[in-house]
């Protein structure tokens, strides 16, 4: 068991004493590790497993952008402790260098106001740097050069995306931004906004949530009607269709009398074979596109183990494709950093989940990676957009299209901005990698019920995100 040290300020433990909770350790090849966090005399231990050189990822506050996911770069086993801001200050701004190389690379050209900021950065994180004898005065500047190389990674990515979508456009007579949007088509809109809303969605999915079309009173009778009506605006307004996930391994996700039989696999598989048979059949030819399951790696909703859920998966997986063999078949992906795996309940990766389906040579034609910033306890901690750059260049070792599913927490003013803003940038992100098929961008219509943007308020009028998408979908 290895542990590393840091030193951190009481005013910054004040502030990030609940980060602490969420912060973890990966390996060189981004494998996460079981992590334990304690604070003893002042400074913060953490242990893994083994004693090679590791780097950390932590939620962190960041001035003026709100907490984001920071890592530090490769640290060694030592006893003398790390200053925590001065080694998350130091991994921020090298990750921003190694990407603006990276665009380089492929003709980008750096602005001069950009270049300034990065200067400007850098001079600030060489104070913190070269003061950590003075440990409070390197923390303060350590804390200014992250909200400075943040600000900066913003204005780099406007650069950068500015400069592909314009490369884009004299490339092409297509208009627009692209990129595939989607919404999750949770209703039906009204027909005042239906027509400019099918104009601006390439696609809808429309869920299929075993648990609500086979309700636990429904006593095993299966209700479409939601579904079909859904589908049916779908089809008038010629827009397509993906369908699911029609498996939900998550707290709450199938139907409660299925529980009744996981100590019995054979007879479970029976149940989900059956569903998924049904569900599939019924659209055959008017949907093209599935996602056959979700929370596969995680599950939470059944006393089975990561085994049973990989086999339900795949024979899910391969009925599908044997009864609909023109469709396409998504696995959604939720929390694909794997970082539940550092709370060591977990054996098994979402990597290593997909790996196995891959390699078993069923037809898993895609995959949904969902990012889901909600600030619930199983949702995802705030990530920037190079983070998730970064993640989706990992995901694309597989040579499977992806598809980004982001479900931005909703804030108290469903036309205010700040989450949009994120929104609007990843998704111009999105559009310059070439494994990325679509982005999944929220709900159509906003639901007391659930908490995240939606491309219209619950009167039916039109939200930030849609005038933004509409905006940034002009401008191309």
């Amino acid at each position: 068991m290895g542990v590393l040290k840091f030193w951190v300020s009481d005013t910054d433990f004040s502030l990030i004493a609940h980060c602490l909770e969420s912060a973890y350790f990966i390996t060189v090849e981004s494998i996460v590790l079981p992590t334990t966090v304690y604070r003893q005399d002042g400074i913060v231990h953490m242990e893994r497993p083994g004693e090679g050189s590791v780097r950390l990822m932590m939620p962190w506050p960041v001035p003026e952008h709100g907490e984001l996911v920071l890592c530090t770069g490769s640290l060694m086993q030592r006893e003398k402790p790390y200053l925590l801001a001065v080694e998350l200050a130091r991994g921020k701004l090298v990750q921003l260098r190694d990407q603006i190389s990276t665009w380089q690379m492929t003709g980008f050209e750096v602005p001069e106001d950009a270049a300034k900021t990065l200067s400007e950065t850098h001079h600030t994180f060489a104070i913190a740097a070269c003061r950590q004898d003075q440990q409070e005065e390197a923390s303060v500047a350590a804390m200014k050069s992250i909200s400075q190389t943040v600000a900066a990674m913003n204005q780099f990515i406007d650069a950068y995306t500015g400069q592909h979508l314009q490369a884009v456009k004299e490339r092409t007579t297509t208009k627009g931004l692209p990129i595939a949007v989607l919404a999750e088509l949770n209703k039906v809109p009204p027909e005042v906004t239906a027509k400019s809303l099918a104009n601006q969605l390439s696609a809808a999915r429309i869920d299929f949530a075993w648990c609500k079309v086979e309700p636990d009173e429904a006593d095993g009778e299966r209700n479409w009607e939601t579904i079909d009506e859904r589908l049916a605006w779908s089809e008038a307004g010629r827009l397509p269709v993906m369908g699911g996930p029609l498996l939900d391994f998550g707290p709450n996700g199938m139907p409660k009398r299925i529980s009744a039989w996981t100590k019995d696999l054979a007879n479970m598989q029976s149940f989900v074979c059956d569903y998924v048979e049904s569900a599939i059949s019924r659209y055959a030819g008017r949907i093209r596109r599935w996602e056959i399951a979700t929370n596969t790696a995680t599950g939470g909703g059944l006393d089975i183990n990561e085994e049973q859920r990989l086999i339900l998966t795949a024979r899910a997986l391969e009925l599908a494709t044997q009864i609909d063999r023109d469709a396409d078949f998504f696995l959604r992906v939720d929390h694909p950093w794997g970082d539940y795996l550092a709370r060591g309940q977990h054996r098994v990766s979402p990597m290593q989940f997909v790996d196995a389906l891959v390699r078993s040579g069923i037809q898993l034609r895609g995959l949904t990676l969902e990012y889901s910033p909600n600030g619930a306890e199983d949702g995802d901690a705030r990530r920037d957009a190079i983070e998730i750059s970064r993640l989706v260049d990992h995901w694309a070792r597989f040579g499977l299209p992806i598809i980004l599913s982001i479900r931005m927490p909703a804030e108290s003013d469903a036309h205010s901005g700040q989450q949009v803003d994120d929104m609007i940038r990843i998704t111009k992100l999105m559009s310059a990698k070439s494994a990325v098929v679509a982005v999944e961008c929220g709900r159509l219509t906003a639901d007391a019920s659930h908490s995240g943007i939606a491309f219209l308020d619950e009167q039916g009028e039109a939200t930030t995100l849609f005038n933004q998408l509409m905006k940034a979908d002009s401008a191309n």
